[in-house]
């Protein structure tokens, strides 16, 4: 089966993983990275590897659990939690793009998964997979974005809401911030995410906007 066909495959298995029950995944592992564990699950073989990204309050079984069995009959999947999710360790490092991809980079050699990876995004990962890919673009073989966030939303949702909707997104916001302090660093280190994002070339054919590119 072509990697092509993997990549329309991805989006439509989505559709069923929220329409169903959330099935752990099995054989998950941590893995040491120089001090701080990350947990991980990888299966499958072949190349190139694919990597699963979660969104933002995801962990790996949430996200993959229907998508990973499915992807494993056709290549090496590998999908994370990143840290502050799941299993992988509890840290207070400022969580920006450049710190999760160096982390994700130290856990793809330790597992000595070579590139070039198809990366999958899914909201807040699609960030991620954005900003890996247009800081090392030699590593990427392919990009699904999936209802990817947007490194300028936060501009757009600001210019287009009123001031009882910007008035409820912060209440929320201050609530996850309270009741998941850690993870919730991700949302307060997204401006300079996508400020490292605006900061790094534009690699050629490759558009932060398409739901879907190869």
């Amino acid at each position: 089966m072509s990697m092509r066909y993997l990549l329309l495959l991805i989006p439509l298995s989505l559709v069923g993983c929220s329409m169903a029950m959330v099935r752990p995944l099995d054989d998950k592992q941590t893995a040491d990275i120089g001090g701080p564990k990350l947990e991980y699950v990888m299966a499958g073989e072949g190349n190139p590897v694919v990597v699963l990204l979660s969104g933002y309050g995801a962990d790996i079984d949430t996200s993959w659990s229907r998508i990973f069995p499915e992807v494993k009959t056709i290549s090496t999947v590998f999908a994370y939690n990143r840290f502050n999710y799941g299993n992988s360790d509890k840290v207070d490092v400022p969580q920006t793009g450049t710190a999760i991809i160096a982390s994700l980079r130290s856990l793809l050699r330790e597992k000595r998964l070579k590139p070039p990876y198809v990366l999958v995004g899914h909201s807040l990962g699609g960030v991620y997979v954005q900003l890996f890919t247009r800081q090392y673009p030699k590593e990427v073989a392919g990009v699904v974005l999936i209802d990817s966030a947007h490194p300028d939303q936060e501009e757009m949702r600001q210019a287009q809401e009123g001031a009882i909707r910007r008035a409820t997104s912060g209440i929320i916001y201050w609530f996850d911030s309270v009741t998941y302090p850690r993870r919730h660093m991700e949302i307060t280190s997204f401006a300079e995410t996508a400020s490292q994002i605006r900061g790094s070339a534009v690699v050629s054919g490759y558009s932060a906007h398409c739901n879907l590119c190869w």
